[in-house]
This record gives structure tokens, C-alpha cells and sequence, in this order.
């Protein structure tokens, strides 16, 4: 669930960001653009992933860089290595964020 309330329900390579757009060769992904007033978030900023072994979030090498907030301790994404989450995650990117939830 994005800061603003809205959820987005990932099924497939969800990219988040001011006007996301996939890589070459990254084939069909949902594009989520999230409004920044402070351009505080890359053009496309984040990937969520769903694989066989859980969901995954990677940084698109963006300027303001990503985190996992869990149990009140952040942690800053390299980028381009995924990073698992789980349920009650937080998300920063940028000076947005997202919730975890699992349906």
C-alpha cells in the first residue's frame, strides 16, 4: 500500500516511480507512477518481484536511493541486488514509501 492509500496488487514486475518505464529486454511489467513534488523519486525508482521464493524489491540505481524499514530498522538497498520482503515492510523510496502486505 503506497503512502497515499492506494494499493497496488503485484502479479508481476511492478515498477514504481515519476513516469517508470521497463528496461530493454525486461519485457511487460505494471507501471505505477507515484507523484513527487520534491522530485525526490527517479524517474523509475524501484522493481517489486514476485518469484517462487517470496517477493523481492531491487533500487533502479536511483539518486535518492531505496530502504527497507522492518522492526524500526532501516536498511539501505545496493543498487540492482534484489532484497526479500516480508509482510509489515516498509519501503522507502525516495521520500515516499510503501506498506507490505500480503492478501
Amino acid at each position: 500500500m503506497l503512502d497515499t492509500g492506494e494499493r497496488i496488487e503485484v502479479r508481476g514486475t511492478t515498477l514504481f516511480g515519476r513516469s517508470p518505464s521497463a528496461a530493454a529486454g525486461e519485457g511487460e511489467a505494471l507501471l505505477v507512477p507515484v507523484i513527487d513534488d520534491t522530485r525526490s523519486v527517479s524517474k523509475t525508482h524501484i522493481a517489486v518481484m514476485p518469484a517462487r521464493r517470496g517477493v523481492f524489491v531491487v533500487d533502479r540505481a536511483s539518486t535518492n536511493g531505496s530502504a527497507i524499514i522492518r522492526g524500526g530498522a532501516e536498511t539501505v538497498l545496493p543498487a540492482g541486488h534484489p532484497a526479500e520482503l516480508k509482510t509489515g515492510d516498509t519501503v522507502r523510496f525516495g521520500d515516499r514509501s510503501l506498506q507490505v502486505e500480503w492478501a
